[in-house]
């Protein structure tokens, strides 16, 4: 079967690795993913809670790799608890088993395990993200055979001198979830929002959010509840308890856990999605977010990978190409909760699902086009002993 490499060494942005597997999969290429262990122990597997099947390895410094069995024709993921040098032997022991590409999932800077993957052969496609860090994708172009990655419309127009070294992929972590399970809300109940991602004030605007709800609540008293889907821990934690508490809204805004609870920096991907599957809509408070679309929200395309319509309070959205669908602002809440039968809800939450459809099949596209280029064939390379 058919095989490529992804890797995510970093203790982050695994919501990049997912909509890559769930892709390639869909078009009948398995994939070999290596993954900073760490984030199985402070997240959970995501690949179970997204149901996308595989076999997993810890590689240890201690790890023989020439034990590996032959792969199958599953994904195999391979869970990082080594030094680079292991990684280095890992990589090349797997070279003969895929095809010469691989995805970088988080670039900042070349370093001697990106070197190397170029040195044996790999294409490989460098996920940036921000935009406006050009010096970063000139540091990528330096090197031979090496593509840069980019998420919306709004990066690549900013990107257009790289246009010819550029490929478009949009990152919610795709999954196969069952549509017909997500409920809509009906008239007279509470709408649950969604406010994604683990707390914290550099990354997302609480004061905005503090606002926002006492503007609802005082308008339309009982009609909007706000759930914090995330981890809430550390003084970040605390500031928005104190916040809330003060602006009595602890009925509007609700945490994810206990108030003596002290907290943990993340919720499992279980707990996660659960608590975005249990909403109706989305609300976009990020900070780093701009209206040039210069960088993605990944709390933002988490919760369009559950098909939900975006509430966006800075009045911009972050996907100029699908030209607002599934995008609500603060003009929309009398509607959201006085049509028959919420049908302007159920209205958005179609165009939430059709806007997912759509990123679904671009992003088959555009992988497809990057293996036809491949040559069909390859010269083998002796494996190295591990």
């Amino acid at each position: 079967m058919t095989r490529v490499s992804i890797i995510q060494g970093l203790g982050g942005h695994d919501e990049c690795v997912t909509p890559l597997v769930y892709t390639f999969n869909q078009m009948g290429i398995a994939c070999d993913i290596y993954i900073n262990h760490q984030l199985l122990i402070t997240r959970g597997n995501i690949f179970q809670a997204l149901e996308i099947e595989n076999e997993e390895h810890v590689i240890t410094d201690e790890f023989r790799i020439i034990s590996l069995p032959e792969p199958t024709q599953s994904n195999r993921v391979f869970r990082l608890s080594c030094n680079k040098r292991k990684l280095k032997k890992l990589l090349r022991y797997n070279y003969n088993h895929v095809l010469p590409i691989l995805f970088w999932t988080t670039f900042n800077d070349v370093s001697d395990t990106f070197t190397y993957c170029v040195e044996v052969g790999f294409k490989i496609y460098a996920f940036i993200h921000n935009s406006l860090l050009k010096i970063r994708y000139r540091k990528l172009f330096e090197h031979p055979n090496t593509v840069a990655v980019s998420f919306c419309k709004g990066m690549r127009n900013i990107l257009h001198e790289y246009r010819d070294q550029l490929i478009d992929f949009y990152l919610p972590p795709m999954s196969a979830l069952d549509r017909d399970k997500i409920a809509v809300s009906t008239t007279n109940q509470t709408i649950r929002i969604a406010v994604p991602g683990k707390v914290d004030y550099r990354h997302r605007d609480y004061d905005l959010l503090i606002n926002f709800a006492r503007e609802t609540e005082s308008q339309y008293p009982s009609h909007f509840q706000f759930i914090i889907a995330g981890g809430i821990a550390g003084e970040d934690g605390d500031r928005l308890r104190k916040s809330i508490a003060t602006n009595n809204l602890e009925k509007t805004i609700i945490l994810p856990l206990n108030p003596g609870d002290s907290g943990s920096k993340f919720l499992s991907y279980k707990e996660l999605f659960e608590l975005i599957n249990s909403c109706d809509i989305a609300l976009e408070n990020s900070t780093s977010v701009k209206d040039d679309n210069s960088k993605i929200s990944g709390a933002v395309n988490l919760c369009i990978n559950f098909e939900l319509p975006m509430l966006y309070l800075k009045g911009y959205s972050m996907y100029e190409e699908f030209n607002g669908l599934a995008s609500i602002d603060s003009s929309d809440l009398d509607r959201l909760i006085r049509s028959n039968n919420n049908q302007f809800l159920s209205n958005k939450r179609n165009e939430a699902t059709l806007i997912k459809l759509l990123m679904e099949e671009s992003n088959r596209h555009s992988l497809q086009r990057e293996i036809e280029k491949l040559s069909i064939s390859r010269p083998k390379q002796p494996l190295n002993k591990a």
